[in-house]
């Protein structure tokens, strides 16, 4: 685990950069959760333009990299690491994570979920960063679900054109999924394609009972 700020990673993540450079850019780790409603919908996001480089395409329920933190320990707390360095990550540090995200994009936090469970890991080499791909089921159906995500942080100023137009649900099929990644063009940046194919293995493996 080593910090890397990002605007020095936007910077030196490009697939042409030298290899040490890659090597330090390529510590960034987004962590991405596709999520399924309680009545069988696939919640998606038309990413914004300002999303470089991929900007205007559709993503996943909810995405961010993952913020790490310092340790401090608490007054009067024995400290367990040494001050100043990187709290571990391990798995509830990931889902937290993904959870703040969520909040932020469409409203929802770990009350409104019946399952999350990470499916993968994956490398971006085009936007050169890791990948921490999650998959998750609420038990909201998909009204209670858009009318939260439209009260959310990064909703809240649009109007409900341009919402509409942001938030996108599908029906949560394998069928629906091989349609996404097999004909529609460039559907979702790399890390989130690999989360959205996980999802629908998933349901294969549910659907077979394992």
């Amino acid at each position: 685990i080593k910090p890397a700020d990002y605007p020095v990673y936007r910077i030196f993540a490009k697939p042409s950069s030298p290899p040490e450079t890659l090597e330090y850019a390529s510590t960034m780790t987004a962590t991405d959760i596709v999520l399924i409603t309680n009545d069988q919908r696939l919640i998606l996001q038309l990413r914004s333009d300002r999303n470089s480089p991929y900007g205007g395409i559709l993503g996943v329920s909810a995405a961010g990299y993952l913020q790490g933190e310092m340790y401090h320990p608490k007054p009067k707390e024995q400290p367990t690491q040494e001050i100043g360095t990187l709290v571990p990550i391990d798995t509830n540090y990931v889902k937290n994570n993904i959870l703040r995200e969520m909040k932020e994009e469409i409203g929802l936090d770990g009350q409104h979920l019946d399952d999350i469970r990470i499916t993968g890991f994956v490398k971006d080499k085009v936007q050169p960063h890791n990948g921490i791909l999650l998959f998750g089921r609420t038990d909201l159906n998909i009204e209670q679900v858009r009318a939260n995500a439209q009260k959310s942080n990064r909703n809240i100023r649009l109007n409900d054109v341009e919402f509409m137009e942001k938030f996108i649900d599908v029906p949560a099929t394998p069928e629906a999924i091989s349609t996404l990644v097999t004909q529609v063009q460039c559907p979702f940046p790399p890390d989130q394609y690999a989360a959205v194919i996980l999802t629908g293995y998933n349901m294969i493996l549910e659907q077979e009972g394992k």
